[in-house]
C-alpha cells in the first residue's frame, strides 16, 4: 500500500463514519487515525458522516470546533439508503449476499442476524433457505462470476451517485472506508470506483468477511490478523499482495504504558482503599 501523502501540494483525504463504534475507533482514543493524520501537513480531512449525525460530528470534530491545528478536519453530512428500496437492487443484494455460503451466513440465512431483524429476503426469506444454498453451491464456486460479472453488474443496477457532488466538490486524492463491507462505506466505494480514486477499506468486525459476499473491492484492505488475510482471500476473493495487516487499531492503547496508571493512583481518583483487593464486574 503506497499512497504518497508527502507532497508539499495539499492533499484531500475522505474517511467515510458509518456508525459511533467508528467514531470511538477512528476519531476518539488517544493516538487516534485521526490524531495521526492531523499531524501530516498539507492534508485536508473530510468525514463523511449521515446527515442524522452531522451536527454531533461538525461540533466535535470539525477544525472549527476543535481549534488543534495543523490538520483541517471538515464534516460533510451524506444521505445513506441502509435498506434498499428498488427491486432490482434488492435482488442483486440477495444474489452477491449468498455468493458465499459459511457456517454463520447459513445461520443468518434461516434464522437472521438477530430476533428484531427479519431474514434476508423479508418475510419470504426462511422459505428462501434452500436457494440461498442453491446460490452458493453454483454461481458461488464460479471464480468469474464474483470477480467480472457482479462488480460490473453492480454499476448497471446501481445507476444512481448520490455522492457525485461531494466527490467533484473535493476531488479526494484518497478514501479511506473503515467498514468497507458496510452500507454507507460500499456506497462510497461505489463513487470512487466512478472517479478512478484510490480506497483503502477495513473490516468494521471481526466477523463481516464471513457473513456476506461483496462483490466490490478497496484497492488495499487492512485486516486485523493472518487468519482475517486468509479470510478476505477465500471468502471475499481479495488478493494477498493487496491486503495489509495491521494488527487491531483500536487496541493500540493497550499496548501504551504511557497511558496506564499506577494502581494507587488509579484507585485514588475513585476514593478507594489500595489495601483492599478490587473486583471488576463488568
Amino acid at each position: 500500500m503506497n499512497f504518497d501523502m508527502e507532497k508539499e501540494t495539499t492533499k484531500t483525504i475522505f474517511i467515510s463514519i458509518p456508525a459511533p463504534l467508528i467514531v470511538r475507533n477512528m476519531l476518539m482514543l488517544p493516538n487516534s487515525v485521526l490524531h495521526y493524520l492531523r499531524q501530516k501537513e498539507n492534508l485536508k480531512i473530510v468525514l463523511l458522516v449521515p446527515d442524522s449525525a452531522y451536527e454531533k460530528m461538525r461540533t466535535d470534530f470539525s477544525t472549527k470546533s476543535m481549534q488543534v491545528p495543523p490538520g483541517e478536519v471538515i464534516v460533510e453530512p451524506i444521505q445513506v439508503a441502509w435498506r434498499p428500496k428498488k427491486f432490482s437492487h434488492k435482488l442483486y443484494n440477495f444474489f452477491s449476499t449468498y455468493l458465499i455460503f459459511t457456517d454463520s451466513a447459513r445461520i443468518f440465512a434461516k434464522y437472521g442476524v438477530r430476533p428484531d431483524k427479519p431474514v434476508a429476503g423479508g418475510k419470504m426469506g426462511r422459505y428462501l433457505y434452500y436457494l440461498k444454498i442453491i446460490i452458493a453451491n453454483t454461481f458461488g464456486r464460479i471464480r468469474w462470476v464474483k470477480e467480472w460479472v457482479m462488480p460490473r453488474l453492480n454499476s448497471v443496477v446501481y445507476k444512481e451517485r448520490p455522492y457525485k457532488e461531494v466527490f467533484e466538490a473535493y476531488n479526494p486524492d484518497l478514501v479511506f472506508l473503515p467498514d468497507v463491507l458496510g452500507t454507507q462505506d460500499v456506497s462510497i466505494l461505489r463513487e470512487a470506483k466512478h472517479q478512478n480514486i484510490k480506497t483503502v477499506g477495513m473490516t468494521g468486525s471481526w466477523d463481516h468477511l464471513s457473513k456476506w459476499f461483496e462483490p466490490l473491492h478497496a484497492d488495499s484492505l487492512i485486516v486485523w490478523s493472518k487468519t482475517f488475510q486468509e479470510e478476505a482471500i477465500a471468502l471475499q476473493n481479495y488478493k494477498a499482495q493487496d491486503i495489509v495487516i495491521t494488527g487491531v487499531p483500536q487496541y493500540d492503547l493497550f499496548a501504551d504504558s504511557n497511558l496506564i496508571l499506577p494502581r494507587e493512583k488509579f484507585l485514588k481518583q475513585f476514593n478507594l482503599d489500595p489495601k483492599r483487593k478490587l473486583i471488576l464486574f463488568a
